[in-house]
């Protein structure tokens, strides 16, 4: 899929979310994700994107019943700790 440049918007979660459903479901995470999915379209946002632990197997098969799937073209980076302090030096 070609890089396509559209607005971006960051909904930043600074706390772990929970949302697989627990068994049986009350329907709580596919409420979150609608309503999410919703705020995306009127921002005009083309795509969304969130991260999952890769052991989160619950988490992601609900995923993937929403529609969504694993982006292999991407990958989560992150600078923290010492490097971080390092780069500010």
């Amino acid at each position: 899929m070609p890089w396509r440049p559209v607005q971006v918007e960051k909904l930043k979660n600074q706390t772990a979310m929970p949302t697989t459903p627990p068994p049986g479901g009350d329907g709580v995470a596919t409420a979150l994700f609608r309503a999410l999915a919703a705020e995306a379209a009127a921002r005009g946002c083309a795509r969304m994107d969130w991260a999952v632990l890769d052991w989160n197997e619950p988490a992601k098969g609900f995923y993937r019943r929403l529609g969504a799937r694993h982006n292999d073209t991407w990958e989560p980076w992150r600078l923290d700790g010492q490097a971080l302090a390092a780069l500010q030096e």
